[in-house]
């Protein structure tokens, strides 16, 4: 879920999936200032049976996880949260890239199931008014996205769908 105030921002979803045959269960609150910075993302649930209750800080480009200062993703301005494509929408929203434009970015990569902090390189390519190409690891990972008007992801190439209720499971 997306909320917008105009001096701030939230986004908050669960994701439910496997990893390596465990299944997991995870719910996120990232919040933000009107600019699309990040600053605060906190990720409660489970992977496997490991408990997570995770809370990331960003000011001032500087970023911490649990409390633990994390000097490799200094500079970032996005988080990424390696098990869900929703945060596509931080840089998508923060940056206004017109069709064509290409764009790099590091973000502050949260991976799983090793729950880590890390950079990550990315670039968005914007390929039609609702469809952006995504690029990591220096173009060794591509996938088209198709996003809503609000730039909230939709589709990520055949990896993950958008599913409303109504779709049944």
């Amino acid at each position: 879920m997306l909320e917008q105030e105009a001096d701030a921002w939230s986004l908050s979803g669960t994701v439910a999936f496997l990893e390596r045959g465990g299944s997991c269960g995870l719910a996120y609150e990232i919040t933000g200032d009107s600019s699309w910075h990040t600053r605060t993302a906190r990720v409660k649930g489970h992977i496997g049976k490991e408990r997570v209750d995770l809370l990331i800080r960003a000011q001032n480009g500087s970023w911490s996880l649990s409390g633990e200062t994390v000097m490799e993703v200094e500079g970032c301005l996005d988080i990424d949260l390696g098990f869900s494509p929703s945060t596509n929408l931080l840089p998508i929203r923060r940056l206004g890239i017109q069709v064509g434009q290409k764009v790099a970015v590091k973000a502050a990569w949260l991976k799983s199931p090793e729950i880590s902090l890390g950079p990550l390189e990315q670039s968005y390519t914007r390929i039609a008014d609702d469809r952006f190409r995504y690029e990591s690891g220096g173009g060794s990972f591509t996938a088209d996205l198709e996003v809503r008007d609000s730039g909230l992801v939709r589709s990520y190439a055949d990896i993950w769908k958008e599913v409303s209720p109504k779709d049944g499971p």
